[in-house]
């Protein structure tokens, strides 16, 4: 018994300083997946586990966007996915009138890749998109915000609204 006691001190004492910091990063490794996955799943309960928006929330939103019937109207919107940009639209009768971005005005045959950032659009990414938030203006009803969270790396947030025709009730 005393021979095998003295084998495992000596097994325990013959492991090189390398092993021991092996097993510490180890054991650190180990400590930060498990933090990891708690934050994960804790992110996940806060409400990303919603594949998209809830249409309880687009519909009144929407509505009341179409029944402060604005037609005419010009939208800064800041964000984009790898490069954010800034995009100034102007909208007459529902079209795009002008296009705007950091800066540079966009040719007219473009505006159709500049749908997205019309108010049309807010709401088409904000019905379409999976594992993201949105606000919605208190007045206007449009998207103020919409954006990806733990899937999508993208986002838009509206920094500047004019309707541009004065708004009958």
């Amino acid at each position: 018994m005393g021979t095998q006691l003295t084998e495992k001190i000596k097994i325990r004492k013959s492991r090189s300083p390398l092993t021991e910091i092996l097993a510490i990063m180890l054991l650190i490794l180990l400590c930060t997946v498990l933090v990891g996955a708690v934050f994960v799943s804790k992110f996940l309960e806060d409400g990303l586990s919603q594949p998209s928006i809830p249409s309880a929330t687009i519909e009144p939103n929407e509505r009341l966007w179409q029944n402060s019937n604005v037609t005419d109207y010009t939208i800064s919107i800041f964000g984009g996915s790898i490069h954010a940009s800034e995009y100034i639209l102007t909208v007459v009768d529902n079209h795009i009138d002008s296009v705007i971005v950091d800066g540079v005005e966009i040719l007219p045959e473009y505006f159709v890749e500049y749908e997205r950032y019309t108010v049309e659009g807010l709401f088409q990414s904000a019905r379409n998109c999976s594992f993201c938030r949105a606000t919605f203006h208190p007045i206007y009803g449009y998207p103020s915000e919409v954006g990806g969270g733990f899937i999508e790396s993208w986002g838009l947030r509206v920094t500047d609204f004019q309707p541009l025709t004065d708004i009958e009730d």
